[in-house]
């Protein structure tokens, strides 16, 4: 969910700026982490919303399993 939503919020010239980072240093998770918080404006918020949309979908899904099984 946030690879997509990163695909849609970022631009052409950051994804240029990201594929290069990611074939100079596919491993790196730092230099990864620190690209996204620098070129992504607003990245921790958008992680965050996407977490706790992503907790609500699992509750409600949950919450509906509970309501179908017999008491």
């Amino acid at each position: 969910r946030i690879v997509l939503r990163l695909s849609e919020e970022m631009g052409e010239e950051q994804n240029k700026k990201l594929d290069a980072l990611m074939a100079k240093n596919p491993k790196d998770q730092q230099a990864l982490g620190e690209f996204l918080l620098n070129e992504v404006p607003g990245f921790e918020d958008m992680v965050n919303e996407e977490v706790a949309n992503y907790k609500k979908e699992l509750m409600d899904r949950m919450g509906a399993v509970n309501a179908a099984m017999p008491a």
